[in-house]
């Protein structure tokens, strides 16, 4: 059966999460594997971690077997685990058998803020699957409630970005927009490619290399949907931000680097993940949605 995979901290946003994707994986027939992750402490006394690992995971199973009890209430089957280790590292070595990653925007205060923080910015970068950022205060609708799916590409090589946005408002029921946008040199936007594809990349298989033909291609291939396409006016991140609401899902690209690079998105997606009202969901290169 086809899973979300959940980084679930007891947090506001952990929560956010924890309630995306089980509306997800009920609309969806999908499963959920929720998961904690009880990072090491810099003690040297074996026997003070030993303690401090011991109570961090049952204190985490209490929580996680709670939030289990809710997914399957509205009838997700649900596995828990507790890990040790490092998180961002854990979750990115799990998402390889997940078709999608959901997680917090933010954390728990202090610490905890400041690793999940760092972690929805990771996995989004670098997990082998697809991962969706919940902001810590969204409330919904769930899915097949209202709002739309927007879909930031690029005139090219954005193609497994739109697929996932159209195959997302087919399962929703909602209107999808494609918001284009050409790659023009920094120093004339102020901004990086913010994921676009390298110059001279081919498009996606099926695609075409602007915004019509991916609309053609997608509508071939969901007849139903309701598609519109529209072309960023200015900076691509400033107009994204101005065409989605807390209600909507919006779909971006990601185009992760090794090494420290790979800590942050283009200049574009950065601050989509960062700041966008509603959900934010960054495909990866290997597309497992449907």
């Amino acid at each position: 059966m086809a899973a979300i995979l959940v980084a679930f901290d007891g947090s506001d946003s952990g929560n956010a999460a924890f309630r995306w994707a089980v509306d997800e994986a009920a609309l969806r027939g999908w499963g959920l594997c929720l998961v904690a992750v009880a990072e090491p402490v810099p003690v040297t006394n074996a026997r003070v971690d030993a303690q401090y690992q011991r109570r961090m995971s049952e204190q985490a199973g209490a929580r996680l077997a709670e939030a289990a009890a809710r997914a399957e209430g509205r009838g997700v089957p649900t596995e828990v685990h507790v890990l040790s280790g490092h998180v961002a590292d854990a979750l990115r070595d799990l998402s390889r058998t997940f078709h999608l990653a959901a997680v917090g925007r933010t954390g728990a205060s202090g610490l905890g803020q400041r690793v999940f923080g760092s972690l929805s910015q990771a996995l989004s970068t670098h997990a082998h699957c697809s991962t969706v950022v919940v902001p810590a205060d969204w409330a919904g609708p769930g899915p097949g409630a209202g709002g739309r799916v927007v879909a930031a590409v690029r005139a090219s090589g954005d193609g497994h970005v739109a697929e996932a946005a159209a195959e997302a408002a087919s399962a929703r029921a909602r209107p999808l927009l494609l918001l284009t946008a050409e790659r023009r040199p920094a120093a004339q936007s102020g901004e990086d490619d913010g994921g676009a594809a390298p110059s001279g990349a081919a498009p996606a298989q099926g695609a075409g290399s602007d915004g019509p033909s991916l609309a053609r291609a997608l509508r071939e291939r969901y007849p139903g949907l309701e598609l519109s396409v529209e072309s960023a006016a200015g900076p691509a991140a400033r107009a994204v931000a101005g065409a989605v609401g807390a209600g909507d899902l919006l779909v971006v690209g990601s185009r992760g680097h090794v090494g420290l690079a790979g800590l942050v998105l283009g200049s574009v997606s950065q601050p989509l993940v960062r700041d966008a009202p509603c959900p934010v969901m960054v495909v990866s290169g290997a597309l497992r949605i449907s």
